[in-house]
């Protein structure tokens, strides 16, 4: 994959799974920002010479379109953004709680309409992790990965941006 000259935005950018995508977004060539709520990453050599924007509530629209907009024109532009913040309770229905699936859908899908409704000009990739689990096992996390793989797949183009003449491009992946 060659991506030289691209800029791509990494939302949860400081997490493992966020790490990896930002080390190989820069292998490939792009210019690259990690952000995240945690205010700064745990390892910071291991997201080499990328801009780190950390401290970022990712789940309020305001807050990420400014932290694009500080990309863009930190970075000159932006060609790509990848959705990997989110998180993970083990919990069964019956022995959970409310709040659990208000946080899960919070960090699962709202970080990810926040971030994808913040870009009108980039390429959109959700990243979600699928597990195998017995079922009903773990209920609020699978309903935010099912809400948030849908948005995904849903997105309206609305780019006019040149690079991309159809629009938007939005897709997801699972992790296993």
């Amino acid at each position: 994959m060659n991506l030289s000259g691209k800029v791509v935005a990494v939302t949860g950018g400081f997490g493992q799974l966020g790490v990896a995508v930002v080390q190989a977004a820069l292998a490939a060539g792009a210019k690259v920002a990690a952000l995240d709520v945690a205010p700064s990453p745990a390892d910071p050599k291991a997201l080499g010479g990328a801009l780190v924007l950390g401290g970022l509530d990712l789940a309020e629209p305001a807050t990420v379109a400014r932290a694009l907009d500080a990309v863009a024109g930190k970075l000159g532009g932006l060609d790509g953004l990848v959705n990997v913040a989110g998180t993970f309770r083990w919990q069964t229905l019956e022995e959970g709680n409310v709040e659990t699936w208000d946080l899960l859908y919070r960090v699962n899908l709202r970080t990810a309409v926040a971030a994808s409704r913040a870009e009108a000009f980039a390429a959109v990739l959700a990243v979600v992790a699928r597990l195998r689990t017995r079922p009903r096992r773990t209920r609020p996390y699978e309903n935010a990965r099912v809400a948030r793989t849908g948005r995904s797949r849903s997105g309206e183009p609305r780019s006019t941006r040149p690079s991309w003449p159809h629009g938007s491009r939005r897709g997801t992946t699972c992790s296993s």
